[in-house]
């Protein structure tokens, strides 16, 4: 398969976890979905909207969808 079509998703259960996780895929997924674990389910939240938007944005990683679960 084309990497070109390749994504991944995962669930970080640190900063460190996704901040790893996305240098060491960035250039190897055409899309890698976060998938954050909501405040009610979590106190404290692994990591925030928030956090993994600015890792994103630190990384020139940044697109502008969102996905609730179905």
């Amino acid at each position: 398969m084309d990497n070109e079509k390749k994504t991944i998703s995962f669930e970080p259960k640190s900063m460190k976890e996704l901040s790893n996780l996305l240098e060491a895929n960035k250039d190897s997924y055409h899309e890698i979905w976060v998938v954050l674990t909501k405040k009610e389910h979590a106190n404290p939240q692994p990591v925030s909207f928030h956090e993994a938007q600015t890792e994103a944005i630190k990384q020139g990683l940044v697109d502008s969808r969102s996905k609730k679960p179905e």
